[in-house]
């Protein structure tokens, strides 16, 4: 697998968007590379709350076993991790968690992986290794953006 670790600790700041003191947001982010989550919470936890887990077995314990797993706006998987594939982790939290966004993140893209991850996974984006940190944090922005419209288009607003 590719590492997200090849960009520096200055970059990762220079990147990071405006403090949000409220961090309105939870992202749950999966992976069993220990350096990319690691990397991936350095980026992202200043501006949102962030959970991770190792593989989809622990991420789907972890949102069944949550009090409050609608506070889940986001997750973003790792696609190839060691026992359940990030789709088929997806897949299962679709039931508990219908209005979370789903992204992926692969070096492997093949037809019949993409389709699937739309069309069972519910996946919002694919998002291609090495990940760049800027193009990380638009996407983001932009899934939590799309989540935030549609509870506005659910309550009325």
């Amino acid at each position: 697998m590719v590492s997200l670790a090849y960009f520096t600790k200055d970059a990762i700041n220079i990147l990071r968007v405006t403090k949000n003191a409220d961090k309105a947001h939870t992202i749950l982010l999966v992976d069993d590379e220990d350096l990319n989550l690691r990397v991936l919470v350095e980026l992202l936890e200043d501006d949102y709350h962030v959970l991770t887990a190792s593989d989809g077995n622990k991420a789907l314990d972890l949102v069944k076993n949550d009090p409050n797993p609608e506070r889940i706006h986001l997750i973003i998987s790792e696609q190839r991790m060691s026992n359940m594939t990030g789709v088929e982790f997806l897949k299962q939290t679709i039931p508990i968690i219908p209005k979370t966004i789903r992204m992926i993140f692969t070096g492997f893209f093949e037809v019949d992986s993409i389709l699937n991850a739309v069309n069972e996974g519910k996946v919002y984006k694919f998002l291609a290794k090495p990940l760049d940190p800027e193009d990380m944090l638009v996407a983001i922005k932009e899934a939590l953006e799309v989540y935030d419209s549609r509870q506005k288009q659910l309550i009325g607003a």
